[in-house]
């Protein structure tokens, strides 16, 4: 048992040691200039207030442009549109919660408040409901957004035919109970 513990400790404190050996090559890198140096030998470039080698640099020069194939963005951009709708949704939230919590506001105005929050709730339950069910169906990267009366889809289709609006539009009406012609559709359209 003793000889297990004393091989334990060996252990640990040759990691410590290699650990300070680390640290003080790093540092002592740092305060010696040595990336300084190696600019000065042309080995590596600054360029925008980065450091990069610079045999990669001369081969690379439009290496910031990306290029996506149009599923890739199409993906991208209904991430980023959730996201963003979440977090207006949050900070819709967050500002009816402080009014409604505010000293001196009148029984009308907090149920006002109250109901607000309920229909912010009960849209934001409606839009996930929506994307998972036309998802269920086939259509890809959907994003759901309500808005007072209007209901906006967007869907990554090059072409919306009259089936796949039958559809979008049986969906929302169901999950929100909306008039149709407040259902707006687009299609994704990424170049």
């Amino acid at each position: 048992m003793k000889r297990r513990r004393l091989k334990n400790q060996c252990m640990i404190t040759a990691l410590v040691i290699l650990i300070a050996a680390g640290g003080c090559v790093s540092f002592w890198h740092k305060d010696h200039n040595f990336l300084k140096e190696a600019m000065g030998k042309g080995m590596v470039k600054e360029k925008e207030g980065r450091v990069e080698r610079a045999d990669e640099m001369d081969d690379l020069e439009d290496a910031g442009e990306a290029i996506m194939t149009s599923g890739k963005a199409a993906n991208n951009y209904a991430a980023s549109a959730r996201l963003k709708r979440e977090q207006a949704h949050a900070k819709a939230k967050e500002e009816l919660t402080k009014l409604s919590e505010k000293q001196g506001i009148l029984p009308q105005e907090k149920k006002e408040v109250m109901k607000k929050l309920m229909d912010l709730a009960t849209a934001q339950d409606a839009e996930v409901a929506i994307e998972n069910l036309l998802e269920a169906k086939g259509f890809k990267n959907v994003v759901v957004s309500i808005g007072g009366d209007s209901v906006d889809v967007v869907v990554d289709l090059s072409v919306v035919s009259e089936k796949d609006l039958a559809k979008i539009n049986e969906v929302v009406c169901r999950k929100y109970k909306c008039n149709p012609q407040s259902i707006v559709v687009t299609p994704l359209r990424v170049e």
